[in-house]
């Protein structure tokens, strides 16, 4: 079982009982459609990709890591503004 957990901007996801995070959201689609790929390639008995395959899926990875971290730097603002801390913050308690 390989399935995604759920959070803002969240890139875990797992495969049975074992847990793991990519470096970003996009990266983590990545890797769950190339695990979703192999799972129907292996219950379907596909036979063993020639060499030109495999150059292939590898050229098409790194243009879509390319494309990835592209988007990687965009800036995203908070999801909480920051609060002011109190005028009392500076001291021990209010009186």
């Amino acid at each position: 079982i390989c399935c995604e957990k759920i959070g803002i901007n969240c890139s875990c996801f797992s495969i049975e009982d074992h847990q793991f995070t990519a470096r970003s959201l996009g990266e983590r689609k990545l890797w769950l459609r190339a695990i979703s790929n192999l799972k129907v390639k292996l219950q379907n008995g596909a036979p063993p990709p020639s060499q030109e395959e495999i150059l292939e899926y590898r050229a098409a990875i790194k243009e879509h890591v390319a494309k990835i971290h592209g988007l990687d730097n965009v800036k995203t603002d908070a999801l909480l503004q920051r609060a002011e801390a109190p005028m009392w913050a500076d001291s021990h308690a209010p009186d």
